[in-house]
């Protein structure tokens, strides 16, 4: 890349740096320098029900939250900054092609071409939880429960259920007392429950 072309981009990449910055100072100066007990001038929370200091617990997430996404990407732009000086900015980090002009002017931090980036989002998203790789019959996965006639997710949801649930009548539809959530085909089993997948 042209050294004009290079300073266009470091000119841009370097004020998206400040603004970043600037946020970061500002989220820590406004919330995150307080202590919670000098953001909300109480004494202790212990004598508070914790829905009393909800909302600034929420706001304190989200200062946190915000936080770390700024600091996300001013490592991008860092990144970004450190290719320009060692002079491959512009090329894709993981294949060696040269990245589109358009996506540099839209997205100046990359260091992926469009198709790399695309195949890295492409591994991070699974698909189904990755609990489901670990979890064995009968509860992993209800599409081979069918034809099981042994102890599946079903029987164990009716089995907890015996002990109590917080279940109640205003839960289904329709329902106006217990007994309208009681089945007649299994005893002990709740219409609610009928409309599990075996």
């Amino acid at each position: 890349m042209e050294g004009n072309r290079l300073g266009h981009f470091r000119s841009k990449l370097l004020a998206l740096r400040s603004d970043v910055s600037r946020q970061i100072e500002s989220i820590n100066k406004d919330s995150l320098d307080w202590s919670a007990r000098d953001s909300i001038k109480e004494l202790s929370f212990v004598d508070n029900h914790p829905a009393d200091v909800a909302s600034e617990t929420f706001e304190r997430g989200k200062d946190l939250g915000l936080k770390m996404n700024a600091q996300f990407m001013l490592d991008q732009v860092d990144q970004a900054l450190r290719a320009i000086d060692d002079d491959y900015y512009g090329e894709c980090a993981r294949c060696g092609r040269v990245i589109d002009p358009e996506r540099l002017e839209a997205v100046p931090w990359t260091l992926y071409c469009r198709e790399c980036k695309q195949e890295l989002d492409g591994r991070l998203h699974v698909g189904r939880p990755i609990e489901e790789q670990v979890v064995k019959m009968p509860f992993g996965n209800y599409d081979l429960v069918k034809d099981n006639v042994g102890y599946d997710g079903l029987d164990a949801w009716q089995d907890a259920a015996r002990g109590g649930s917080s279940m109640s009548p205003q839960d289904l539809p329709g329902a106006v007392t217990y007994e309208d959530m009681v089945d007649e085909d299994e005893p002990g089993q709740s219409q609610r429950t009928r409309n599990i997948p075996k």
